[in-house]
């Protein structure tokens, strides 16, 4: 979708998370549960409003939503971490292919 609004192509998609997220309804997109709707409807908007939103969208605006949406490990939870020497993920994968044998090459 962020390429097509680059583009200066407008956006027809259904109403789902994504398109949601991403046009802004009736300026870069059309969102309709009837596809062939949004086509036509889409086919009718500037496509000076698409490459002006696409800007938005930038690896600036990526990585500070990336950011703000970290937590910090609470300091127990981290100790008990850095004695394992290693994190919470993988201890749960090793346990399982341990368990199943997966993994193995012999």
């Amino acid at each position: 979708m962020i390429e097509a609004l680059a583009c200066g192509v407008p956006v027809a998609a259904f109403p789902v998370p994504g398109p949601l997220d991403v046009i802004e309804a009736g300026v870069t997109g059309v969102l309709h549960d009837d596809l062939a709707l949004a086509v036509s409807g889409a086919l009718r908007l500037d496509p000076r409003a698409c490459l002006a939103a696409a800007g938005a969208f930038t690896w600036h605006s990526a990585t500070t939503q990336f950011l703000a949406g970290l937590a910090a490990i609470p300091l127990p939870l981290r100790a008990r971490l850095a004695v394992s020497r290693s994190s919470a993920m993988i201890a749960r994968v090793t346990t399982r292919r341990q368990a199943s044998g997966a993994g193995d090459a012999n």
